[in-house]
Formats: C-alpha cells, sequence, structure tokens
C-alpha cells in the first residue's frame, strides 16, 4: 500500500443521512501528474513564468497533488491553490466536479483562487494582482505553528 492513502476521508453527507458518508482516497499516478506538467496550457505556461521561483513572495508548486485532487498551482506557506478555468468548466458536469473539488479542499483549509484563462493570456497584471490579494488575504488567516 505504500504510495497509497490507506485511511479513509469523510465526506460532506445531508444531516438527515443514519450511515456516514465515506469514500477511498485513490492517488492519483505520479506519471499522470508529470504528464500534466509536461502538457501545460499557454496559460498555465504564462502563469508558472509569474509564480516560479518565489516572484511574489510565495513558493508555488505547478500540477500539485493534494490527496485525490490536482490543482494547477499551490503554494503550502499559505495554503492557497489556484487553479486556470478554461472553457470546459462553464459545462454543468464540470461544475459539479468543480464545486465538489472546492469544497473538499475548504475542509482541508486551503483556499482556492479560481482564474479564467483568458485574464491570464490577455492582462498579466491584473492576474499578479488577484494573485497577490489572495496572498495577503490569507496571511491574515494563517494561525503561526
Amino acid at each position: 500500500m505504500r504510495g497509497y492513502f490507506r485511511s479513509q476521508a469523510k465526506l460532506l453527507c445531508p444531516a438527515k443521512s443514519s450511515q456516514g458518508c465515506y469514500t477511498l482516497l485513490v492517488r492519483i499516478p505520479t506519471q499522470r501528474v508529470r504528464e500534466l506538467r509536461r502538457n501545460q496550457t499557454e496559460a498555465e505556461k504564462a502563469a508558472w513564468y509569474v509564480l516560479r521561483g518565489r516572484r511574489l513572495d510565495a513558493k508555488f508548486r505547478r500540477q500539485c497533488r493534494i490527496e485525490n485532487w490536482v490543482v494547477d498551482f499551490y503554494c503550502f506557506e499559505y495554503r492557497l491553490a489556484i487553479e486556470l478555468d478554461g472553457g470546459v468548466h462553464s459545462q454543468p458536469s464540470q461544475m459539479r466536479k468543480d464545486a465538489t473539488k472546492e469544497d473538499y479542499l475548504r475542509t482541508l483549509g486551503i483556499s482556492l483562487l479560481r482564474i479564467p484563462n483568458g485574464l491570464v493570456l490577455e492582462d498579466a497584471e491584473e492576474f499578479v494582482r488577484r494573485v497577490r490579494e489572495a496572498i495577503e488575504g490569507r496571511m491574515g488567516q494563517m494561525t503561526p505553528r
């Protein structure tokens, strides 16, 4: 079982549910995460150019695996995830998946910032402003360990 999560995570269930809702956490294979890093979209490449190397005073990782989800960019220090949303994210089925992902990350104490692909490509300054704003917002919420 090395490399996979052995525990189960309790998911949000309707209040009237008498049975606990559980799901087995399945770890996304490392090879798939590497493939996502190799095959970045133009928006992901542009965002990574801005985020890498602590350019915004925060260390980000790209295509980061968080339990059974992968986020486009993640900063461990501020528990901030960034997702770049293309056209597919406006489809109802994808919107449901995105909402489930966001709810789950929130239960882990991770804030998710969603930014449209077009914004990254067309207005990099606005992208940087939103990320900085999110980092500053997280600074106020973080408690010292």
